[in-house]
């Protein structure tokens, strides 16, 4: 099973129900908490497809949010120009949410 759906305007793949991913931090939701996700794009079942236009109607995603607010790996940003002895070395990290998808539910 293979489904493609959306959340804060980003979408994300998911090849099997139990799965955990990584999403952009989405505020205002603790650990444990029910995520539905009713933004759905793509649904493949073994040979059945349903394509969303833009979204499909009457079915959503149960998640649960296993981490919330960690932090990604650190990515160094350096700028310099040469011959001026200018250098700047700046790092970032950016928040992220761990979902895990629970079921797919008719509604």
């Amino acid at each position: 099973m293979q489904i493609i759906f959306e959340i804060n305007n980003k979408q994300y793949i998911v090849n099997n129900i139990s799965e955990r991913i990584k999403i952009n931090y989405i505020k205002n939701k603790k650990k444990n908490e029910i995520l539905e996700i009713k933004k759905i794009l793509f649904i493949k079942n073994k040979e059945k497809i349903k394509i969303g236009l833009p979204y499909i109607k009457g079915i959503k995603i149960n998640a649960i949010i296993t981490k919330q607010k960690n932090k990604k790996k650190k990515i160094t940003v350096y700028k310099k120009n040469r011959r001026k002895g200018f250098s700047k070395k700046k790092g970032f990290r950016e928040l992220y949410t761990e979902i895990k998808i629970k079921e797919l539910l008719k509604y």
